[in-house]
């Protein structure tokens, strides 16, 4: 009787992966020190970016596996995806550079066009090499 009551009591305080989704869409997100301007330009990013961001959590579902946080970031006016540092472009012209992109969002659904990177596995990343 005592092992079944503690076995109750610890499955009672486990929280489901809906739980915590649901515990993380009411939190507040931390704005990481940005003014309302560069936020608004964070959460532009990332709704653009990301079919699942969630505002309220500042986080996406990646493919497979728990929510995570979105660092991507806009400019200071507000334009998703770019940002005031230059990514190497590999000596592309304008043109070239946007038929790279192109591809490498076609290709790969983790690209970044603001660091030209991709992820080809959980916790790496690697540059787009497509032209």
């Amino acid at each position: 009787m005592k092992n079944s009551m503690i076995a109750l009591a610890i499955a009672c305080s486990v929280l489901t992966p809906a739980a915590l989704q649901a515990q993380a869409r009411n939190a507040t997100p931390d704005r990481r020190g940005m003014s309302q301007t560069e936020w608004t330009a964070h959460v532009r990013a990332c709704s653009a970016r990301y079919k699942s961001y969630d505002e309220r959590s500042d986080t996406y579902a990646p493919r497979a596996g728990v929510r995570e946080r979105c660092t991507l970031q806009g400019n200071s006016q507000g334009n998703p995806g770019r940002t005031s540092a230059n990514v190497d472009r590999q000596g592309m012209s304008q043109s070239q550079w946007a038929a790279h992109v192109r591809a490498c969002k076609a290709r790969y659904r983790s690209y970044n066009e603001q660091t030209d990177r991709y992820v080809p596995r959980a916790g790496t990343t690697a540059r787009c090499t497509l032209r």
